[in-house]
């Protein structure tokens, strides 16, 4: 059972039966890094058809590479990160501030890397259309619901936006945001026995 999962309906579940990627251009232990069993799978399915992508919170690039590794129809892939040592608002993300952000996804010529200490606060101003917005980024309240408003002014009409890390461990703020984006009328699904959130533009 997956810790810290949520079942009490608050935001609509919905049931994903996604295929297992072919991983054999990424390392095994990048697969469950950051996400439980199945959630890189759905996060794909969620993906696929997408041709322009944003990341925000890109780490460092595992979850870009797995995507463009099993997604030969995407054309443009851009991760937002911030530099080592650059303080969150999230205090138990700390650590996790990359080395090299985007690192594992370089050898691929549409992977692109925004490295800002405003992360993506910064890239509003920088960004094009896309297709899909993963947000894994600064799980602070304020900064969830400020990807998303970023999220919905980039995302075309027929694309989607998705969230990581809906749970009730308490660590983080993702779970009351997509509550008060839920309840302000954003259309949110949660992926049954995942922390994954969407909502198609």
């Amino acid at each position: 059972m997956t810790k810290g999962l949520i079942t009490d309906g608050v935001i609509p579940e919905v049931e994903i039966a996604a295929q297992t990627l072919s991983l054999h251009a990424i390392p095994a232990e990048h697969r469950t890094r950051f996400f439980n069993r199945g959630e890189l799978d759905t996060l794909a399915h969620l993906l696929k058809g997408k041709k322009r992508i944003l990341e925000i919170g890109c780490q460092n690039g595992r979850t870009a590479k797995a995507i463009l590794s099993n997604d030969d129809e995407i054309e443009i892939y851009v991760g937002i990160d911030v530099p080592p040592g650059t303080q969150l608002a999230c205090g138990v993300q700390q650590r996790e501030t990359p080395a090299l952000a985007g690192q594992l996804a370089f050898d691929d010529d549409r992977f692109f890397c925004i490295v800002s200490k405003d992360g993506s606060a910064f890239a509003r101003r920088l960004l094009p259309e896309f297709d899909a917005v993963f947000i894994d980024g600064d799980h602070s309240h304020a900064a969830v619901l400020r990807d998303h408003a970023l999220a919905e002014s980039l995302v075309k009409k027929g694309g989607v936006i998705i969230h990581h890390d809906y749970h009730s461990l308490g660590t983080v703020g993702v779970r009351e945001a997509l509550r008060d984006l839920h309840n302000a009328g954003v259309p949110l699904k949660h992926v049954a026995g995942t922390w994954l959130v969407y909502c198609e533009v």
